[in-house]
């Protein structure tokens, strides 16, 4: 048994899987996630829609072992491309980014007893002083 800790690359494993996705509010059924592994465990790629398909978005992650962070690069329909990045903090995925200015996205990926995993991404227009929820949901396995 060995006493090291196990490799970052293996924080986000909690998230792989086939999800249905619910806000947390309503519980009402938005959307389907699809979360692999790929290149040997080191990178996940998601793949997400909407129940109607009208709306869908893919993000690379990986750990960068020269930042010694986790990235995230999600692009989606509307053409939002998001650079994030973070840790496992207390046990949640912690990415953020700032896509102008001033304007930082946090996104925390928090896994539950149940198997289940809280999304909770916010926005900051000054700097990280205030946040405002932009989606709050809940991924349920298939």
């Amino acid at each position: 048994m060995s006493d090291q800790p196990p490799l970052p690359r293996s924080d986000f494993d909690f998230w792989v899987g086939d999800w249905a996705v619910h806000l947390r509010e309503t519980n009402e059924l938005i959307g389907h996630n699809h979360i692999e592994r790929a290149c040997g465990g080191h990178v996940l790629i998601e793949n997400y829609s909407t129940v109607k398909a009208t709306f869908s978005g893919t993000s690379l992650n990986g750990y960068d072992h020269t930042g010694r962070r986790w990235h995230q690069c999600w692009m989606d329909t509307t053409g939002l491309v998001l650079d994030l990045y973070g840790n496992l903090i207390d046990g949640a995925m912690v990415m953020a980014g700032e896509v102008e200015r001033g304007k930082i996205e946090r996104i925390t990926w928090t896994p539950y007893l149940d198997g289940s995993v809280r999304q909770h991404w916010q926005q900051s227009a000054d700097d990280g002083v205030s946040w405002n929820t932009v989606f709050d949901g809940v991924y349920r396995r298939l």
